[in-house]
Order: structure tokens, then C-alpha cells, then sequence
């Protein structure tokens, strides 16, 4: 059976609730990943992959600056649009982002992470 605790005037179930103060959230700045890290876990999984799992239909050279493709080639993008439709009426509740704002920030940030002009 939990125990009941309390901290301040909020109860809490089995562990104790932070003052207001500490549970402020942090800027987008201090949560991002420097891009040193992201690319030392990059190279991690890619080489970890590579070892360990070795899917012949993943070509691990792409998972590199430079090379890293995560925006769909165009042949498959009305894929990729089909599913998002599956997905608004299926599985997604409430407002979200447009396929084509997901694929432009997808785009951008393909583009930054490989060292090229958006």
C-alpha cells in the first residue's frame, strides 16, 4: 500500500511533491544537447547499430553531419502525408502541426544539423 506524504499544502502519493519554485521549467537553451554531444551519441548508436543489429536495408555512412537524411525523398512524401492522415484521425487528439510544417521544421533542422543553408 503507497504511503501518503505531504510537502507544502500538496499531497502527494508515495513520494513528495517540489516546491512551485523548483519545479520551474528550463529554457529551451539550458535543455538542448550541446552539438558536440548529439554527435558523439550519433556516432554511438550508429556504430552500436552496426554491431549489434547490422539491418541490411540501413546504410549507416548516412547517420553522420553531412550525410544525415530525415526528410523523405519526394517519391515518398505523399506516403508520409498519407499516414499523417491516419494519424490526425486515429491516434492524435486535439490540435496538431500541419504535414507540411512538420516536413519544412524537419527540413530545417536537417539542413543546420548537416552544415548547409535551410
Amino acid at each position: 500500500m503507497p504511503i501518503a506524504t505531504t510537502c507544502g499544502t500538496a499531497p502527494a502519493i508515495g513520494f513528495a511533491v517540489p516546491p512551485e519554485s523548483a519545479r520551474a521549467r528550463p529554457t529551451p537553451k539550458a535543455r538542448a544537447p550541446s552539438a558536440l554531444f548529439v554527435l558523439y551519441v550519433l556516432s554511438s548508436v550508429a556504430a552500436h547499430r552496426q554491431i549489434f543489429f547490422r539491418w541490411s536495408w540501413v546504410d549507416y555512412t548516412t547517420l553522420a553531419r553531412g550525410a544525415l537524411r530525415l526528410v523523405p525523398p519526394d517519391d515518398q512524401v505523399n506516403r508520409w502525408r498519407q499516414d499523417d492522415r491516419t494519424m490526425q484521425a486515429e491516434m492524435i487528439v486535439g490540435e496538431a502541426p500541419a504535414c507540411e510544417e512538420i516536413l519544412r521544421v524537419i527540413g530545417e533542422f536537417q539542413a543546420r544539423f548537416n552544415g548547409s543553408a535551410a
